[in-house]
């Protein structure tokens, strides 16, 4: 499975999961910032008419700022249980490179000639990271054993299907 992937398919997979370390590194460093509720009254126009809503500002503030956290520390969790799984070199590469405080000003060559020790070649740092990178979107859920992406998980690569799907219920 994992190394007959089409590049177009490899690169598809990489941006995910790199999205998803993105992620990782943002609920991790940047912590949570808790909402606190507006004692002020509001100047929008309200509507006139009875829409039976209740609107409880104050709970909903106190379920976020519960739920939010604990939703971030899972994520975390789970990202670190996934890369804790991966072997040695892989799961190197992946924390120095993807999940380091200052990864976004680390460049791949820095990795591969720098931290690597010894150095790799660029070629081999690619299949390494490519591996590394199916690996996860396999546990995460990203993709399925054969490489294909469950329509569920990524909307926005079926944005164009679902168009033609909903235009083909509408002739009916």
């Amino acid at each position: 499975m994992i190394d007959t992937l089409p590049r177009a398919k490899n690169k598809a997979i990489r941006r995910e999961v790199e999205a998803r370390l993105e992620q990782y590194r943002i609920y991790k460093y940047l912590g949570f910032q808790a909402r606190e509720a507006s004692i002020t009254a509001s100047y929008e126009p309200h509507e006139g008419g009875r829409t039976n809503k209740v609107s409880d500002q104050t709970g909903n503030i106190a379920t976020h700022n519960v739920d939010e956290p604990e939703r971030r520390r899972a994520f975390c969790e789970a990202i670190d249980r996934v890369v804790e799984r991966l072997p040695k070199q892989e799961q190197f590469l992946i924390q120095e490179r993807y999940l380091a405080r200052e990864s976004q000003y680390i460049t791949d060559y820095s990795i591969y000639q720098m931290v690597f020790d010894p150095p790799i070649s660029e070629g081999k740092y690619a299949r390494i990271r490519d591996r590394a990178m199916q690996k996860i979107a396999y546990q995460l859920g990203l993709i399925d054993e054969n490489g294909d992406v469950p329509s569920s998980d990524w909307p926005h690569r079926n944005r164009a299907r679902r168009g033609r799907a909903a235009s083909d219920a509408t002739d009916k």
